[in-house]
């Protein structure tokens, strides 16, 4: 394994949202020389990291209308930033990295037109909404990230092959790509109590509060469950906040089950924990909106997985790559509340799953992506300068 100086780029570093860059740059800095570079630096006291670097990328106000009117009629979409470029280049002649990472596929973008000409790898890491609903949105962007994916120096991965694949139905096709999955720190997501026994059953979902998660369908679907099983028979619990909230908490009224649902808000880490070592059962119903905005393969279900929790949750995007139905839980079709409600009443037989944590362990796990993404930079490296 060589040491390499590695170079992550994100626009904002370590949002509670994003944790997974940061664990990246933890993980990757064990063994190599890492430096991320953020347009914005948040939760500095919760997630320490000593080589960051914080760049300016501002526009004056006319020519960020213009590049606005410009973007809003697909006519042009171009990062280029005098002083941007000046930073980067400043670092690139100062760090001197082996391979630059960057993180979503408009900050790739960013680079790309802010470092032409420099013959360094550059990993473009997908996520989910830029890899999807941003695709539908936008036919500029689309355009763009075409392009990118044709550069020689270029190297995409995502969280998922499925959004891989669904990029290549877009004509966004590079011979470089590959999946590389996230990853989960199973010593810490791992049980320490029992699975508590008899009523009430306790489905948990973690997730924020946004239209993909599926919540609604949750709730149509807990209100039907509710209505053969008995309400004392189960708690609903929604860890996350967002949005949403609002409507969520009216439609619970409507049906007639707030006092079974209990919204939680945002969660820790520690928490969240906590909340799967008390839950039966984890629920996912991951849903594809209107506006194309899909998941990728789901940390929060891979957290779930690893405590040994038996999954409920949609054929959607990466999720069966996580997840087999009837081994490691129940995939029902994607709004199908009737498919819901039967999955929540077989699933209440169901106990703890060791296999799930075996699942994670084995092909999920954050030391596993760490290895990926190393084995990744080095063969970017070798096509670039064999």
């Amino acid at each position: 394994m060589k040491n390499l100086r590695v170079l992550i780029f994100t626009e904002s570093f370590a949002p509670h949202t994003q944790t997974f860059v940061y664990n990246d740059a933890v993980g990757l800095s064990k063994n190599n020389q890492v430096m991320v570079a953020c347009l914005e630096r948040q939760n500095t006291e919760k997630f320490p990291f000593e080589n960051v670097k914080v760049l300016e990328y501002k526009r004056n106000w006319l020519s960020q209308k213009l590049w606005s009117r410009l973007y809003l009629y697909d006519l042009k979409m171009s990062y280029k930033n005098r002083k941007f470029t000046k930073q980067l280049s400043f670092i690139t002649q100062t760090f001197k990295p082996d391979i630059i990472h960057c993180h979503f596929g408009p900050e790739s973008l960013m680079i790309f037109d802010n470092l032409e000409g420099l013959n360094i790898p550059v990993i473009v890491n997908l996520h989910g909404y830029d890899a999807s609903s941003l695709v539908q949105k936008s036919k500029i962007y689309s355009h763009r990230l075409k392009k990118l994916f044709q550069a020689s120096n270029i190297f995409p991965t995502a969280t998922s092959k499925s959004l891989l694949d669904h990029l290549n139905t877009k004509g966004i096709i590079s011979e470089n790509s590959r999946p590389i999955y996230s990853g989960v720190d199973t010593e810490f997501f791992k049980r320490v109590q029992p699975q508590p026994k008899g009523v009430p059953f306790i489905f948990l979902q973690v997730a924020g509060l946004r239209e993909k998660k599926g919540h609604i369908y949750t709730l149509k679907a807990f209100k039907k469950f509710l209505s053969v099983c008995g309400k004392d028979s189960s708690v609903l619990i929604f860890v996350g906040s967002g949005e949403r909230e609002p409507e969520l908490k009216s439609l619970c009224e409507k049906l007639g089950i707030k006092s079974q649902v209990f919204f939680e808000g945002w969660a820790s880490p520690e928490q969240v924990k906590l909340y799967m070592e008390k839950a039966n059962c984890f629920i996912h119903p991951s849903i594809t909106p209107f506006s194309g905005d899909m998941e990728s393969t789901t940390i929060a279900i891979m957290e779930a997985m690893s405590m040994e929790l038996p999954i409920i949750a949609t054929y959607h995007s990466g999720i069966p790559e996580i997840v087999e139905n009837e081994k490691h839980g129940i995939l029902v079709e994607e709004k199908n509340v009737s498919q819901y409600v039967s999955a929540m009443q077989r699933i209440l037989d169901w106990e703890l799953q060791p296999q799930n944590r075996q699942q994670i362990i084995d092909n999920f796990s954050q030391k596993k992506r760490i290895k990926e993404l190393q084995a990744f930079y080095e063969y970017a490296i070798e096509k670039i300068n064999p």
